[in-house]
């Protein structure tokens, strides 16, 4: 990947050229992104092989209507609510 990036950074930038360009920053933008986007998929693989819990803010599927999620036999009230006290 990093090779066919500076491969195109050949292609369009001349190779007498010491300071740094647009298209310096811009593949190297790219770059960071790919890599980024290659460790938070690795990341998120990793979760679910493992069977972490992840945060409720994170997950981006509902579970099958047939399967019930661990809060659903929970009541609206806390245990450790200070009603009736």
């Amino acid at each position: 990947m990093i090779l066919a990036l500076w491969g195109i950074r050949a292609l369009l930038v001349p190779s007498n050229i010491t300071y740094i360009t647009l298209v310096d920053v811009a593949l190297g933008l790219i770059m960071a992104l790919l890599l980024a986007a290659i460790n938070a998929r690795g990341l998120v693989y990793l979760l679910h092989r493992n069977r972490v819990p992840v945060p409720r803010a994170w997950q981006w599927r509902t579970p099958p209507e047939g399967k019930r999620s661990r809060w659903a036999g929970e009541s609206e009230h806390a245990s450790g609510s200070l009603e009736g006290e």
